[in-house]
């Protein structure tokens, strides 16, 4: 699937319930979506990337964006030095000694978003450090919009 406005989606099937599971990827909140057909999965993946969009706009929040996986260090000559010869001393490049270092600096910790704004029976979207974390909707307007609460469990 080709990205959209930047962003990438990751697809697995549940043979069980007889769906395709999709989620954007690397980004810190959680966007989901589900199709029973492949021909509907691209269509579904936009629909949730727009949602997302549009409830971090009405709530504020910058909207979270892809990582590129590059990035720039700013470091003195003499640490650079060191970081060279650290690299050639264990046979690596600099880039993969640095990006080694920096994952086991990291460690194994996963970001998990525990804050829900928008929920869907087809779409899952939330956002991290979201005012509307537990909060019930305070008026029907969503699901007037949609037919359906905007909490309603979608697993």
């Amino acid at each position: 699937m080709k990205p959209y406005k930047g962003y990438v989606a990751v697809v697995e099937m549940d043979v069980e319930a007889g769906v395709l599971l999709g989620h954007v990827a690397d980004i810190g909140d959680v966007v989901t979506f589900q199709a029973e057909r492949v021909a509907d999965l691209e269509a579904e993946f936009h629909t949730s990337v727009d949602i997302y969009l549009e409830t971090c706009s009405e709530i504020g929040k910058v909207p979270t964006k892809p990582h590129s996986g590059r990035f720039v260090v700013r470091t003195s000559p003499e640490r650079h030095a060191a970081i060279v010869r650290a690299a050639a001393a264990s046979g690596k490049s600099m880039n993969l000694w640095i990006a080694d270092a920096l994952t086991a600096a990291a460690g194994a910790a996963e970001y998990e978003p525990d804050q829900v704004v928008a929920r869907s029976g087809r779409r899952n979207v939330r956002a991290a450090h979201s005012p509307l974390a537990t909060e019930q909707p305070r008026s029907g307007r969503y699901k007037a919009a949609t037919g359906h609460s905007p909490w309603q469990r979608v697993w």
